[in-house]
C-alpha cells in the first residue's frame, strides 16, 4: 500500500516536473517566453508576403495597434476646415498596409488589364476607380486566402504619419533646394514605386506622399472629424440625399505627382471622388486583416 501511494504521488507531480524540464531545456537552449505583453492575437512576423503567381509578389508590413492624432493642428496654416478639429483615434487592432502602391504588374496580374495612361511594370497602377480597387482586393482575397481590402481613412494616415505630429512625416520644414532634384513631381507621369526621394517613411512605407494618391474604404464627409468615432472609425455613411460635400465621393488621400507640398501634407483630405472616377494620378495601396 504504501509504494502504492508513492506511485500516485509521482504520477500528481509529473506534469510539474515535465514543465520544469522543459523550463530548463528551453533556457538552455536560448529560448524564451513569448512577450507578456503581447496579444497572442498578434502576428509574430512583421512582413506579409502575398504570391501572386509566376514569381510575382506583394510586400506589406505590420503595423501594431496604437492611439494618434488624426488631422491638422489650428496653426497648421494650409489646413482646411475639414481637417479639423484634430482629435485622438485608437486603432485597436493591427494591420498589414502594402509597403508600396499596387504596381501595374501586379494589377495585371489579378485583373487581366493594366488601364493606366503610362506604362512601366514597376509603377503604380493608375486610373482606376474605387470599384476596380476594390474588386481588385475581392480577387486578391480569393486567390490567396487573406482578406484583402483597402484601408479606412483612419488607418491611411496613421500608415503616413507612422509616429510623427509634424506637416510631413519628415518634419515641418519642405526641403531646401531644387524640388525637381529631391522629389519626382512636376513631372509628366509618376515613378516606380520607392525610388523617390526622400523615403521610406519610418515605418517602412514607401510613397504617401504623392506619386499617385491612394482611395481608401469610407466615404468621404467634409465635417466628418467633428463626430468621428475615436476607436476604429470606419467614416460616415453615405448621406441621403448625397452632396459634393456629404457622402457622394469616397475618400482619396496622398494626392499624386500633379500636386503640391500643400496637397501632400500628411493631414490633407480635400480631395474625394465618385466610386466611378477615373484619373490618371489616382491608384491604391492594400491592407490585410491578420
Amino acid at each position: 500500500m504504501p509504494e502504492r501511494k508513492s506511485v500516485v504521488r509521482l504520477l500528481a507531480r509529473a506534469p510539474a516536473v515535465l514543465a520544469l524540464g522543459v523550463a530548463l531545456l528551453n533556457g538552455c537552449s536560448g529560448r524564451h517566453d513569448a512577450d507578456p505583453t503581447k496579444s497572442k492575437a498578434e502576428p509574430e512576423t512583421r512582413e506579409l508576403m502575398l504570391y501572386l503567381g509566376d514569381g510575382l509578389t506583394m510586400e506589406l508590413t505590420f503595423l501594431r495597434p496604437g492611439t494618434f492624432v488624426m488631422g491638422s493642428p489650428e496653426n497648421e496654416k494650409a489646413a482646411g476646415s475639414e481637417e479639423k478639429p484634430a482629435h485622438k483615434v485608437t486603432l485597436s487592432k493591427g494591420f498589414y498596409i502594402g509597403v508600396h502602391e499596387v504596381t501595374q504588374e501586379q494589377y495585371a496580374k489579378i485583373m487581366g488589364e493594366n488601364p493606366s495612361g503610362f506604362s512601366g511594370e514597376k509603377m503604380p497602377v493608375a486610373n482606376v476607380t474605387w470599384d476596380d480597387a476594390n474588386e481588385f482586393c475581392g480577387r486578391l482575397t480569393k486567390k490567396t486566402g487573406r482578406t484583402c481590402r483597402l484601408p479606412t481613412e483612419a488607418e491611411w494616415e496613421y500608415a503616413c504619419r507612422a509616429g510623427t505630429t509634424t506637416t510631413w512625416w519628415f518634419g515641418d520644414q519642405w526641403p531646401k533646394g531644387n524640388i525637381s532634384d529631391i522629389w519626382w513631381f512636376y513631372r509628366d507621369s509618376p515613378c516606380a514605386v520607392g525610388t523617390a526621394k526622400p523615403n521610406p517613411n519610418p515605418w517602412g512605407l514607401y510613397d504617401m506622399h504623392g506619386n499617385v494618391a491612394e482611395w481608401c474604404s469610407d466615404w468621404y464627409d467634409k465635417d466628418y472629424y467633428a463626430i468621428s468615432a475615436g476607436r476604429d472609425p470606419k467614416g460616415p455613411k453615405r448621406a441621403d440625399p448625397p452632396s459634393p460635400e456629404k457622402g457622394d465621393g469616397r475618400v482619396i488621400r496622398g494626392s499624386s505627382y500633379a500636386g503640391g507640398p500643400v496637397s501632400w501634407r500628411s493631414g490633407s483630405r480635400g480631395s474625394r471622388g465618385a466610386p466611378d472616377k477615373k484619373n490618371r494620378g489616382l491608384g491604391f495601396r492594400v491592407v490585410v486583416q491578420p
